[in-house]
C-alpha cells in the first residue's frame, strides 16, 4: 500500500485500512484502485451501495469508457466488502 504510517486522529475518526493497489492489481486492473477505495467508502459509510453507485457508472462515463464499467463495479464492490471485514473485526 501507499500509505505505511497512521496519522494521529481524535477518536471521532475511524480509519480503515485498505489495500486498494493491491485489491486493483489482483483484479487486473491497477488503476481501478480509486474505485476499491470508493467502494470501501462507501461500505463504511452507507452513504449508498456499490451496486447504486455501479448503476449510476453508465450514465457519468463518456461511451468511450463504458467497457471499464464491469472492473469497476467489480472493485466498488471488493472496496465495499473490504472495509465490511474491517468494521467486523
Amino acid at each position: 500500500s501507499l500509505i505505511d504510517t497512521l496519522p494521529n486522529t481524535d477518536k471521532s475518526i475511524r480509519i480503515i485500512k485498505v489495500p486498494a493497489d493491491k485489491i486493483a492489481r489482483e483484479l487486473g486492473v491497477a488503476r481501478a484502485a480509486n474505485m476499491v477505495a470508493l467502494g470501501a467508502y462507501l461500505g463504511a459509510s452507507g452513504i449508498l451501495t456499490p451496486e447504486l453507485a455501479a448503476s449510476c457508472l453508465e450514465h457519468i462515463l463518456a461511451k468511450r469508457y463504458h467497457n471499464t464499467i464491469g472492473i469497476n463495479t467489480q472493485a466498488l464492490k471488493q472496496g465495499a466488502e473490504h472495509a465490511a471485514a474491517q468494521l467486523a473485526a
